[in-house]
């Protein structure tokens, strides 16, 4: 597991989680989504950017299989509609265990309209 953090002392806390934790597989980089290379089976982002502004910052880390596991509280329904505009793909909303009125968008096979 990757976790990106581009403040330092965001950053620094995970680190101290990790180790306090022991998970060894957990790897901490700091920096932003856009200065990472690699391809990842599953994004995840909380508080980051809208929809459409993680797909368009995580474009360079995914391949065909990765899955988005996006929580967005009461603006999930609108912000799916305003990424469909500009990506297409296979998208859901799961609702949310901690709120009646909060959901999660799940996305598959994510790609910019057109291509």
């Amino acid at each position: 597991m990757t976790l990106t953090e581009p403040r330092r002392l965001r950053a620094d806390f995970l680190e101290y989680a990790k180790g306090t934790l022991d998970l060894g597989h957990v790897t901490v980089i700091r920096a932003t989504a856009e200065q990472l290379t690699g391809q990842f089976d599953y994004v995840t982002a909380r508080a980051v950017a809208s929809t459409r502004e993680i797909f368009a910052m995580t474009e360079h880390l995914v391949h065909g299989g990765t899955a988005f596991l996006l929580p967005k509280g009461r603006s999930a329904q609108s912000e799916l509609v305003e990424a469909q505009r500009s990506w297409q793909g296979e998208f859901r909303l799961e609702q949310s265990l901690t709120s009646d009125d909060a959901a999660i968008i799940v996305a598959r096979t994510v790609r910019r309209r057109g291509k």
